[in-house]
């Protein structure tokens, strides 16, 4: 008997149709990878089964049982936890304070008053984490925790409210080496204890080495499931899209001059980073979350500080007095954190498409509406953005979605320097294609182009060099002819290959 089935779920937003009668189910202990390209309908059949939406029709089954979920509220009481890859913490409390929250034991002054023990809060907590096996202090600060860290803080909420059912979403999106494998060990432990595990991912070389079983979904139906080694991954691929995905070739290209580089460049995060990008030139940074990729594009795109060194555009040395000046100068950037940065998500897809460069949709002080709805139209279907039309609210789009709108607002530009952190974050791997192509043909018109990225395979995919940081730190860099991926990993953990 499965441990929890969805029975032909139904679910409609507006009129169009997201669930046609979608169903699933998962066995007690297996791992059971969710798949689909973004918009197949993965989200909204979680957030049925976590509460966050009520089905339409169809059946939720626990143990046997027709199970009532109208709330959040309702899924935590039946024992099911969902871990979003945005954490549900609250970085000024404790790891313990995290964990119990809601659920802090009291103690009774006078036998009336009731109050928090801090105390037992922290002996509740140790016990917890002791017996799960995770490396964290009961009493330390959430804030001063690493994303991986952060999320066995989530792991441990769940299982500390009895959850048998443990939805992972995109739980490696910004995780790197190590951090991955721990996360891996802590599921095979989760197994043992009969936890049933959705795990939901883009990443189809995980969902080979830990599923049990795979489900596809695509356009809101279910396309297949299968048994682990029943599947090739050409066979899931095409099920995901309905088609196959030839990896393109990379179109020829020139290097040129060096059109940016850094000297002994020193801010709060990285420090004596030294590198360059030429013409025509893919350079792949690669390293663990918070090993300072991130801060060094900001920087090199003027929105960090630089407390040191020296950065030069085509051999003259310049220092960003604001982001306008850097991208007049040629220098774009597209986020890899598009919920702070890379939308404003009370504006529609057309809004979204265009608000950095409002000057060339105006005329007379006025924007001019319909060019920049048929630009929206066209961007929509050259990135394959899935929505109902450029006035869809873009903050109800999937995450891949909304990153293609990112990067391709950042595309459209012309520019002499492009960097983009984690380009493909939440993407699928049909989309993923298309962006590693449109990155390609930006370096083959001749600009240099710079790739932050956790992933190591995306990294030597896409790069003419690669470089790694760890600690705010070059510590590795070669062509990609001679970089491989163990030499890559043991850059980024500190060890030898």
């Amino acid at each position: 008997m499965s441990l929890l089935e969805l029975r032909e779920i139904q679910k409609s937003f507006h009129g169009t149709r997201v669930l046609s009668g979608v169903s699933f189910d998962l066995r007690a202990g297996e791992v059971h990878a969710l798949v689909g390209a973004n918009g197949a309908g993965k989200s909204t059949l979680i957030k049925i089964l976590s509460g966050a939406y009520l089905r339409d029709a169809g059946e939720i089954v626990l143990d046997g049982r027709p199970a009532s979920i109208h709330s959040p509220h309702d899924a935590l009481r039946l024992g099911i936890g969902v871990i979003y890859q945005e954490f549900n913490l609250v970085p000024e409390l404790t790891v313990a304070e995290n964990i119990l929250v809601g659920q802090e034991p009291v103690r009774r002054i006078g036998g009336l008053l009731p109050v928090i023990s801090r105390g037992a809060i922290l002996a509740e907590a140790r016990r917890h984490l002791e017996a799960l096996g995770f490396p964290l202090r009961a009493e330390q600060p959430v804030k001063s925790l690493t994303t991986g860290e952060k999320q066995l803080v989530e792991i441990a909420k769940a299982l500390h409210r009895n959850a048998r059912v443990l939805v992972l979403d995109e739980p490696t999106a910004a995780l790197a080496g190590g951090e991955i494998r721990r996360l891996f060990r802590i599921i095979a432990q989760l197994q043992e204890r009969g936890i049933g595990i959705i795990y939901i991912s883009h990443h189809l070389g995980e969902v080979f080495e830990i599923s049990n079983r795979v489900t596809v979904l695509r356009d809101g139906r279910n396309v297949a499931t299968w048994e682990r080694g029943a599947f090739s991954e050409a066979e899931l691929v095409q099920a995901m899209i309905g088609r196959k995905v030839e990896s393109g070739e990379r179109p020829e290209t020139t290097l040129g001059e060096t059109v940016l580089s850094a000297e002994a460049l020193t801010g709060s995060v990285f420090r004596n980073v030294s590198l360059q990008v030429r013409r025509g030139e893919i350079l792949a940074l690669t390293g663990a979350a918070g090993a300072g990729q991130t801060e060094l594009c900001w920087a090199l795109y003027g929105a960090v500080p630089v407390r040191s060194g020296t950065l030069r555009r085509q051999g003259k040395p310049v220092r960003w007095r604001s982001l306008r000046q850097a991208a007049r100068a040629g220098i774009l950037l597209s986020p890899g954190d598009r919920k702070a940065y890379g939308i404003i998500p009370q504006l529609d897809v057309s809004a979204n498409f265009t608000f950095t460069d409002l000057a060339r949709w105006s005329g007379a002080g006025l924007l001019r509406r319909g060019r920049i709805r048929k630009n929206a139209e066209a961007l929509i279907a050259k990135y394959g953005v899935r929505c109902t039309g450029p006035e869809q609210e873009i903050a109800s789009l999937s995450g891949g979605n909304q990153q293609k709108v990112v990067v391709g607002r950042v595309a459209e530009r012309n520019a002499s320097v492009y960097l983009f952190d984690e380009p493909t974050r939440g993407v699928d791997i049909g989309a993923r294609e298309d962006i590693y192509a449109l990155i390609h043909a930006l370096a083959a018109r001749g600009a240099g182009v710079i790739v932050a990225t956790p992933d190591i395979q995306e990294a030597l995919r896409l790069g003419d060099r690669v470089a790694v940081m760890r600690q705010g730190q070059v510590v590795y860099e070669e062509p990609i002819a001679r970089a491989t991926e163990p030499a890559i990993l043991a850059a980024i953990v500190g060890g030898s290959e």
